[in-house]
């Protein structure tokens, strides 16, 4: 009986934590770290960045950077506070007396091929030091541009809360360098393309779902048609900072060996005012 009763509790206090464990919360700041999404393995480039949400009952707050804390930390050079582009059109935003503060961080690294695992960000916010806990570690590894197989595989470099909600489609594209089969399209973390279709030199090819692979000759372009999902929509919003790489995995026509080409996409979901009250409404209704 008291290991039944030993269990309940333990299950109950589970629970009760679940919430608080998405965020940083204290009675004045709320930091929902679970609206952070970087999963990068081929990074093209030494640098990136990351947004921080911060929510707090002052109009005014001054931001610090301290440190990080993970796994192969030793390889980030500096990690620099920039201000937000939209601090001044979301300044007077309030909700139940709280404000939204994003806290832009680019982050500087020796161009390591190890991966970087960043789990916690150690910030002073008005003078007063936090301990972040990232709920989705930041994961970034920097892999130099080469021509391989594919030249030139890329998408929209940046896309917008406002598009998951009306599911807008968005291209794909690349160029085969060699004939290659072409298996499936997907996401490293976070988002799936939704009915991804496949055009090869602009002539529709078919439903590129992972069940089928098309052949496609040296020097034809392929275009990927889809429009976006999450993966876990029970943490994800349209107001996140996501970073995830846009994968087409394929084999050179002749081998069994599968081989992918990648490139990073952003997903930002605060790009102006309105997007800034929704969440902020979002967040404090969520954790007050």
């Amino acid at each position: 009986m008291k290991k039944i009763l030993s269990l309940v509790l333990s299950l109950l206090l589970i629970l009760v934590c679940l919430p608080s464990c998405q965020s940083n919360k204290t009675d004045n700041v709320i930091i929902p770290t679970e609206m952070l999404k970087i999963d990068v393995f081929e990074y093209p480039s030494a640098s990136f960045g990351l947004v921080l949400q911060v929510v707090t009952p002052n109009k005014e707050e001054s931001f610090e950077f301290i440190r990080f804390e993970g796994e192969n930390i030793e390889n980030i050079l500096g990690a620099t506070l920039s201000e937000s582009v939209i601090k001044e059109s979301i300044a007077d935003i309030t909700s139940n007396g709280m404000y939204l503060h994003p806290v832009p961080i680019k982050v500087t690294t020796n161009r390591t091929s190890e991966q970087i695992i960043i789990n916690k960000v150690i910030l002073s916010i008005s003078g007063t030091e936090h301990e972040i806990h990232l709920y989705y570690p930041v994961e970034h590894k920097f892999k130099k541009s080469d021509e391989d197989d594919i030249s030139l595989f890329n998408g929209p470099l940046g896309i917008f809360g406002i598009s998951f909600e009306i599911n807008q489609i968005f291209d794909f594209s690349g160029t085969a360098r060699t004939d290659i089969n072409l298996h499936e399209f997907c996401f490293s973390k976070f988002l799936y393309p939704v009915s991804p279709e496949l055009y090869i030199d602009g002539t529709y090819a078919g439903k590129l779902d992972g069940k089928t692979s098309y052949k496609i000759k040296t020097g034809e372009k392929f275009t990927i048609k889809a429009s976006l999902g999450f993966t876990e929509p029970e943490t994800t919003t349209s107001y996140d900072f996501i970073t995830t790489m846009a994968t087409v995995k394929y084999s050179v026509v002749g081998s069994e060996e599968i081989k992918t080409d990648s490139y990073p996409l952003n997903a930002q979901g605060i790009t102006n005012a309105e997007h800034a009250q929704e969440a902020l409404d979002y967040i404090v209704s969520k954790y007050n």
